[in-house]
């Protein structure tokens, strides 16, 4: 008798050609069971690890029976490469302030699918990154394609410590004079070098210079060339500006407009005084213009002299000349010191057709004498400076209009 046994196909049901590199368990059916199963990434159960099997080409075969009922299938499967990361710095040692560059490059993972990445401390999810981290700080960044494993690495950035300074300076002073700064480094255990960048530059602690200078100082850590710099100003009180203007603002001032306002112009005064040319002292208030009437003919020093808060000073002279409304005039004092300012006394009138201006001294000896209008007396007397005192003055002129005038009076010579 002959037995005959129905022929069944050997089968593998439920693996797909095409697997991402990935620990994970894919099950899968054997018909008719109880075969022989060989290949790689089997595990127990009928299941395939991808991970297991490896990167590559793999053959799953399944044999079932025996001699001439014996079946044999396979089964072809790839499996993608995993995804290998790198994860590098431009920098992995910084300075306060300094920035790396992060880089990621990777590799593998299924060829069809966009890579994606995800970092801690909030950073986008992109391959690239600038930071600059206040602290030492570990980046971490994992890459996956949503279908192979995921991947991550790591690198720590160490930063140095930040350079912990306290300036002292000079109390405050008036403006130029002179003060100091000095920086001193909590750090006492590392090398420092202190540079001041001025022309030339200088090292060392401490800076001597005037009030309101501003300075730029560079520290460096000797150990790690990490550098801080600030500036540092020596305090100073606002600088103090007497100024002033005078209306009006006639090179000579008619005596018929005898009363003079002076317009202050001075910066961050809060007090002071105006000294009228000895005739009077007005107290400064800051913002008023004062006024002063002349009533003689002359040139007149007016000076203000004002303070800031910090009792710093500054002063200011301005001499102005008031002229008599008469046709010819002589100033009644004169100072040939040499300043360039009323060294010479001079006739002053207009529409002259002759002159005679002749200076006595109290004996009544004549010590100049001239007919130009041009030529006044410098005080000298043949050659020699003449002493101070009173001097008598005559004045013949005639005017264009024929009119002669006379004038005699006294004149003080001051040196």
């Amino acid at each position: 008798m002959v037995t005959v046994y129905r022929f069944v196909p050997a089968r593998i049901i439920g693996l797909d050609s095409v697997y991402c590199y990935k620990d994970t368990l894919i099950p899968f059916l054997l018909t008719p069971s109880k075969g022989k199963l060989t290949g790689p990434g089997i595990v127990a159960n009928n299941n395939f690890n991808p991970s297991v099997a490896g990167e590559g080409m793999h053959t799953i075969t399944y044999t079932y029976g025996t001699g001439f009922c014996e079946t044999t299938t396979s089964v072809k499967i790839r499996v993608s490469t995993a995804i290998s990361i790198s994860l590098t710095a431009s920098d992995t040692v910084l300075c306060q302030g300094d920035v790396s560059h992060l880089e990621v490059v990777a590799n593998g993972g299924s060829p069809d699918a966009n890579l994606k990445y995800r970092w801690n401390n909030n950073l986008f999810p992109v391959s690239q990154h600038d930071v600059n981290p206040k602290t030492s700080t570990v980046y971490t960044v994992t890459v996956s394609d949503g279908c192979s494993d995921e991947t991550g690495d790591s690198i720590f950035i160490r930063v140095d410590d930040p350079i912990k300074v306290d300036v002292e300076t000079s109390d405050t002073l008036c403006f130029g004079l002179e003060g100091f700064a000095q920086v001193t480094i909590a750090d006492s255990t590392s090398g420092y070098r202190i540079v001041w960048k001025t022309n030339p530059e200088q090292e060392g602690d401490r800076i001597v210079g005037p009030a309101g200078d501003r300075y730029e100082v560079v520290i460096t850590k000797l150990n790690t060339l990490c550098e801080f710099d600030t500036l540092v100003k020596i305090p100073n009180y606002k600088n103090v500006t007497a100024m002033f203007s005078v209306s009006p603002s006639f090179d000579c001032i008619p005596t018929n407009q005898k009363t003079v306002t002076f317009l202050d112009l001075s910066f961050n005064a809060d007090s002071g005084s105006w000294d009228m040319a000895g005739e009077a002292t007005i107290p400064y208030q800051m913002g008023v213009n004062p006024k002063h009437e002349f009533t003689e003919a002359g040139y007149y020093t007016i000076t203000l002299k004002v303070f800031n808060k910090g009792g710093c000073s500054d002063e200011f002279s301005q001499e102005i000349c008031i002229e008599d409304i008469r046709p010819v005039f002589v100033a009644d004092a004169f100072t040939p010191n040499g300043d360039g300012v009323n060294d010479i006394l001079h006739v002053k009138a207009k529409g002259v057709k002759e002159l005679r201006f002749q200076i006595f001294d109290r004996w009544g000896n004549m010590v100049f004498e001239s007919t130009n209008i041009d030529n006044g007396w410098d005080g000298m007397i043949g050659g020699q400076k003449a002493n101070p005192g009173v001097y008598v003055y005559l004045v013949e002129t005639k005017l264009i209009n024929n009119e002669r005038v006379y004038e005699r009076g006294n004149v003080t010579l001051i040196r």
